[in-house]
């Protein structure tokens, strides 16, 4: 199924008006879009914060809560990408030495 392409402002209106997404500061919201992209914020987060059957966000949910679990989670990924890393390096000096 191909997505048809949407101007930022067609995407936050979508947000609003089908999805039900509270977004309190329209200009920011759309830097934030022309930085991460709709589909990796929506596309990656809309689960955790929707109402399955409807397909709506749950009442309440606002773009910021997205945006900042975006965030969190992207620090995260790093923080255990850091250590991963480390517990590979290590693996492969035991398994060269053995």
């Amino acid at each position: 199924m191909e997505k048809k392409f949407l101007t930022y402002d067609q995407q936050i209106e979508k947000l609003q008006s089908e999805k039900q997404l509270t977004i309190s500061d329209v200009p920011t919201a759309i830097h934030t879009l022309e930085h991460i992209s709709y589909y990796s914020l929506i596309g990656g987060y809309k689960n955790l914060f929707k109402h399955k059957p409807s397909g709506k966000y749950l009442y309440g949910v606002t773009f910021e809560e997205i945006v900042a679990f975006y965030y969190f989670d992207e620090e995260l990924r790093t923080l255990f990408l850091k250590y991963i890393l480390h517990v590979e390096r290590h693996l492969k000096s035991l398994i060269s030495y053995h």
